[in-house]
C-alpha cells in the first residue's frame, strides 16, 4: 500500500513540528478529538484531545531523533531513530487533512524484535 502524498504531508508537518517543540504546529495538523494511544515498558497510556496530544508529542522532541517513514500494519507511519537504533515506532490515522488517530510502540525489547537491524 501507498501512503497517499496528502496524507504523507500532514504526518511530515506533524513530525516537524514535534521536532522542533511547536505546539502551535502541532494543533494546526490535530483534530481536536485525536488520540495518542502508546504501549511501552510503562504499559499502555491513552492521551485525548489536541492540546494534551501535542503538549505531550513536544516533551519528547529530540535534536538527535531521526524520522523514517514506514507503513506500520498496512497504515502509514514512521520509525523514529536516535543514534541509529529504533525507540518508537508510530502508526497514523489522517482524515480531513488532521491526524485523528496515533498508536505507538515504545517498548526497546519489543521494537528489536519488530525492527531489523538494517532498517535503521
Amino acid at each position: 500500500m501507498v501512503t497517499p502524498p496528502h496524507v504523507r504531508e500532514v504526518i511530515d508537518a506533524f513530525l516537524a513540528a514535534v521536532g522542533r517543540g511547536d505546539i502551535a504546529g502541532l494543533l494546526a495538523v490535530l483534530a481536536p478529538e485525536v488520540e495518542l494511544r502508546t504501549q511501552g515498558p510503562w504499559g499502555t497510556v491513552v492521551i485525548r484531545g489536541a492540546g494534551e496530544v501535542a503538549a505531550q508529542a513536544t516533551t519528547f522532541a529530540r535534536s538527535d531523533g531521526r524520522a523514517h517513514p514506514a507503513l506500520v500494519d498496512g497504515v502509514p507511519g514512521a520509525l523514529i531513530t536516535v543514534g541509529g537504533r529504533p525507540v518508537t515506532v508510530l502508526a497514523f490515522t489522517v482524515a480531513g487533512g488532521a491526524v485523528t488517530a496515533i498508536r505507538g510502540l515504545t517498548a526497546p525489547a519489543r521494537l528489536d524484535q519488530i525492527v531489523p537491524s538494517w532498517v535503521t
